[in-house]
């Protein structure tokens, strides 16, 4: 199934294609299963419909539409202009989940799990999430360095440090 998912992806020029219910899953269903190179053209894709179309025009949330903006900067009037919008932002939760690594093992983040999928010629990577049990950051690389080589990084499972010391109600 992932095979014939990167097929269609590569046939649409690693555009996504998908709608609302699809997009959230579509990185990951290629990353997790044999698929992770296309996984980040699609993510780092720069022609409409992408994530970097919209940043390339000024974008610093998620469009409803991909082509809410056009080639010159204009919003094109045709119904449907939120410029805040959840379905397409889902890819959040591949930045942190994939990029960075991040994966709760356990509700809260009392278990954690960091380990990075590699890829797409990214040399570093920041971001941290707050939790119930506190703040888990994650830098990782140096601007300029090799973050990302094509072989794996470490992976390591964590109890949260602030953990112990949480009381449940």
């Amino acid at each position: 199934m992932a095979d014939n998912l990167a097929r269609l992806v590569a046939q649409s020029g690693n555009r996504l294609a998908t709608g609302f219910p699809g997009t959230p899953y579509l990185l990951f269903a290629l990353a997790d299963h044999g698929h992770r190179d296309l996984a980040y053209k699609l993510l780092l894709q720069e022609d409409c419909p992408s994530w970097l179309y919209e940043v390339k025009h000024g974008a610093t949330t998620i469009w409803e539409r991909w082509d809410s903006l056009d080639e010159k900067g204009e919003p094109k009037r045709n119904g449907m202009l939120s410029f805040n919008h959840y379905a397409s932002g889902a890819v959040g939760d591949f930045l942190y989940r994939r990029v960075l690594g991040v994966e709760a093992l356990e509700g809260g983040y009392r278990k954690f799990r960091i380990a990075p999928v590699p890829g797409g010629g990214l040399s570093w990577a920041e971001g941290s999430i707050k939790t119930p049990c506190g703040t888990i950051s994650c830098p990782l690389g140096h601007p300029g360095q090799d973050l990302f080589p094509d072989r794996c990084c470490p992976r390591w499972d964590a109890l949260h440090p602030d953990a112990s010391q949480r009381q449940d109600p």
